[in-house]
């Protein structure tokens, strides 16, 4: 299986631009395990014409308030959450929020855990195309004849606690493209 995570990230960025007027600087949180992201997320907001800071987080458990001290919603900066497993995001999203950061990620469980957007693969829809192929497996099927799947389903949540918290206001269009909503 292959999450996308390359790909995806010009159409994250995408929709944060869509729904937060005015941004004035991307923040990039990411670590040692997600330094592979960082060339994209530089590509799409050089397309985007929207300063990049990069910040690298060093040795977990990451210390977010340190790391998010120079920035400011009110100023127009918004956080993008580098694909990790190694991010605590409910302390993540808390510090985003002290700081004003509108945040987008890559999981629904991260907008469940107080991102204001996630955008990625659906996560259920890849574990059963990995019941599939263990299926196959057992009956026979040689793992190397298996073709490389990639997701075909990926999800827009859209956290509208997180939206009052920070004063936004979500445009419809971004509203009716969301797979979810939580309230």
């Amino acid at each position: 299986m292959v999450f996308q995570q390359f790909e995806l990230i010009a159409k994250r960025l995408d929709l944060l631009t869509q729904t937060v007027p005015h941004i004035a600087c991307i923040v990039l949180l990411y670590d040692a395990a997600s330094v592979d992201q960082l060339d994209s997320v530089k590509r799409a907001a050089s397309t985007l014409d929207i300063p990049l800071e990069a910040i690298e987080l060093h040795s977990p458990p990451y210390d977010y308030e340190h790391a998010l001290a120079g920035t400011d919603g009110a100023r127009g900066d918004v956080l993008v959450m580098a694909s990790t497993p190694f991010m605590h995001t409910a302390k993540l999203t808390e510090a985003a929020l002290r700081h004003r950061l509108p945040s987008i990620c890559g999981r629904r469980a991260n907008a469940e855990a107080g991102c204001l957007l996630s955008y990625g693969p659906n996560f259920r829809d890849m574990f059963r195309l990995a019941a599939d192929y263990v299926d196959k497996i057992l009956k026979g099927a040689k793992p190397a004849d298996l073709p490389v799947q990639q997701p075909t389903t990926f999800e827009l949540v859209v956290n509208l606690k997180t939206a009052k918290a920070l004063g936004l206001t979500i445009p419809p269009l971004i509203l009716a493209r969301a797979d979810e909503v939580i309230e």
